[in-house]
């Protein structure tokens, strides 16, 4: 299975055509932090990625993250 990255954060919202400030919105947190995760500045905790896929409609995203980023 292809990595899971920051890429594929910022690709799932564009698809849904969903801009930074309404997810950051429907998520409860700043859009910077949005624009952070996508950017890979800070990496999110595994319940912000779950809480992201919902919100974007990718309901294999938070699946694909967490085997990329925190299995060994």
């Amino acid at each position: 299975m292809p990595e899971c990255t920051n890429i594929d954060l910022e690709n799932a919202r564009s698809r849904r055509k969903i801009p930074r400030w309404k997810l950051a919105t429907m998520l409860g947190v700043s859009e910077s932090t949005i624009a952070r995760w996508e950017n890979g500045e800070v990496q999110p905790e595994p319940a912000d990625v779950d809480r992201f896929a919902a919100a974007v409609g990718d309901v294999m995203l938070w699946h694909r993250w967490m085997l990329s980023n925190y299995e060994s």
